[in-house]
């Protein structure tokens, strides 16, 4: 049984995973099966392309600005917002500085990006 951890604003666990991007892990480990919460924060602007996830993807907003495109629709997302992201439905997503949500999901947690030379055939 998982124990239950408590963190207080301004003292999450944050690690970098890429220039401008932060995570911090609130519950589960997104590279095992199961539950998985993460928590991420962005210090730049940051663009994701074109990818899916072979599981649903919960995304939450928390604050800054977030944008979210399927099939060509682009939908801004304020905070306190939530989508959850079907399984195999590409998208793509865009980050303002200073955004911050969660992502959870049943893991483990993969993203493969769309190879856009078969997509065009």
């Amino acid at each position: 049984m998982e124990s239950k951890r408590r963190y207080f604003l301004g003292t999450l666990p944050w690690h970098r995973v890429i220039d401008g991007v932060e995570l911090a892990l609130l519950r589960g480990d997104p590279a095992q099966s199961g539950e998985y919460v993460i928590r991420y924060r962005t210090d730049r602007e940051i663009f994701v392309p074109l990818h899916w996830h072979p599981r649903d993807e919960h995304v939450r907003v928390v604050n800054g600005p977030f944008s979210l495109s399927i099939n060509n629709q682009r939908s801004q997302l304020g905070a306190g917002s939530k989508v959850v992201i079907p399984a195999k439905v590409h998208h793509s997503t865009w980050y303002g500085a200073g955004t911050q949500g969660e992502v959870s999901g049943i893991g483990p947690f993969e993203s493969i990006y769309a190879d856009l030379d078969t997509l065009e055939q």
